[in-house]
C-alpha cells in the first residue's frame, strides 16, 4: 500500500472522564496515525483542558453543541490521511487495530472499508467478545439502511473513495446505518473477525439505549424521511419503490429477530407499529400476525420435542 496514512476522527461531548484513555489508545497504535482529530462539541466539563494538554499531538477543534453527527462531520472535513478511522471518545482500541485493518484493505483492493470485531467492557472490566462476521460485509448498500451489520466505530475506510460521505444531521438514532449504507455505495465493505475495538458500557449509554427502545419507531420514521428526501442523490440508479421495500423489510427482520431472541418489549412494540403503519401498496408481512407466546410454552414445547425425538417420533411442529 503506497500511502497508509490514517486520520483518526473522534467526537467528544462532556467526555473528560474517558477521553484521555481513548486518545492514548490511539497514540499507542503500531501504525501511528497521521492525524488525531478530536472535535469538542460544546462540552461543559474538562474536555477542552484535556485536549489542550496534548498540544500539537492532537488536532483539537471546538464548536457549539450540534450533536455527534455534526461533530464527526467537522472532523471528517479536516481529515487529510488516505484512510479514516472512527473512534468514540469513551472507547478503546487494541494497539494493532490500524495495522490489521490496513492489511485487510491492502489484500482486498475492491474494498472501501474494513470493520472488525469488538469487545464489551464496563467499570468492572471485560464483559464479552463479539467477533465480526465476515459474511456481514459485501452486501448491497440498501441492506445497511435498516439493520446493524457491524459496529460502525470499528470501520477504517478509504477517504480517497469516500471523501464526501458524511453522517446525516438531524437523525437522533440510526445515523450509523445511513453512514454505513453510503460507504457501501462506494465499494465493498469487508469484515475481519479480529476483536480490535473496545466498546465501553456505562450509565449514559444505558439511558440512551432505553430512549432508543421507547422511540424506535419515531427514529425509523426519521431515517425513512431522510432516505426519501436524499435517495435520488445517493442511489440514482435505484427506484424509490425498491428502496422503500428495503427499509420496511429491515423493520420486519428487526421484529422477527426480537421475537426469536425472546425480547418481548422490542417485538410487541415493532409488531404493533407494523400492524398500524404498514403501507397498503406493499405485501403485508407474516410477522404482523405473530402472537407472543410466554416462555413457559416454549419450555413445554422443548420438553415435548425432546420426548418425541427420544421415541423416534420426530419434532413437534
Amino acid at each position: 500500500m503506497s500511502d497508509p496514512s490514517v486520520s483518526v476522527v473522534m467526537a467528544a461531548y462532556n467526555s473528560a472522564r474517558y477521553l484521555r484513555e481513548a486518545i492514548d489508545a490511539v497514540r499507542a497504535q503500531t501504525v501511528a496515525p497521521a492525524q488525531i482529530i478530536v472535535v469538542n462539541d460544546g462540552s461543559t466539563d474538562e474536555t477542552a483542558d484535556i485536549l489542550a494538554s496534548y498540544g500539537s499531538a492532537v488536532v483539537a477543534v471546538t464548536q457549539p453543541n450540534q450533536g455527534p453527527s455534526a461533530a464527526r462531520n467537522t472532523g471528517l472535513a479536516l481529515a487529510t490521511g488516505r484512510f479514516v478511522a472512527l473512534v468514540d471518545a469513551d472507547d478503546l482500541c487494541k494497539p494493532e487495530r490500524l495495522e490489521r485493518q490496513l492489511a485487510a484493505l491492502a489484500a482486498n483492493p475492491d474494498a472501501v472499508a474494513c470493520f472488525s470485531g469488538y469487545w464489551l467492557f464496563n467499570e468492572q472490566g471485560w464483559v464479552e467478545d463479539r467477533p465480526a462476521s465476515p459474511g456481514s460485509g459485501r452486501r448491497d448498500s440498501l441492506d445497511y439502511l435498516s439493520n446493524v451489520r457491524f459496529h460502525y466505530p470499528t470501520a477504517v475506510y478509504d477517504r480517497t473513495r469516500a471523501a464526501d460521505v458524511r453522517f446525516p444531521v438531524g437523525i437522533r438514532a440510526g445515523e450509523d446505518l445511513i453512514f454505513s449504507a453510503l460507504l457501501a455505495t462506494r465499494g465493498a465493505l469487508i469484515g475481519i473477525p479480529d476483536v480490535l475495538y473496545g466498546y465501553r458500557m456505562h450509565a449514559a449509554q444505558i439511558s440512551r439505549d432505553n430512549q432508543v427502545t421507547d422511540a424506535s419507531n419515531r427514529y425509523f420514521e426519521e431515517r425513512y424521511d431522510w432516505v426519501h428526501a436524499n435517495h435520488a442523490r445517493h442511489w440514482p440508479d435505484r427506484s424509490w419503490d425498491e428502496i422503500e421495500r428495503s427499509l420496511w423489510q429491515g423493520l420486519v427482520q428487526q421484529t422477527e429477530d426480537a421475537y426469536w431472541a425472546r425480547n418481548r418489549r422490542f417485538f410487541v412494540h415493532d409488531r404493533d407499529y407494523i400492524r398500524a403503519r404498514w403501507p397498503e401498496h406493499l405485501p403485508r408481512p407474516a410477522v404482523a400476525g405473530w402472537r407472543w407466546y410466554p416462555d413457559w410454552i416454549w419450555r413445554l414445547k422443548a420438553r415435548v420435542d425432546r420426548l418425541r425425538a427420544s421415541r423416534g417420533g420426530g419434532v413437534a411442529g
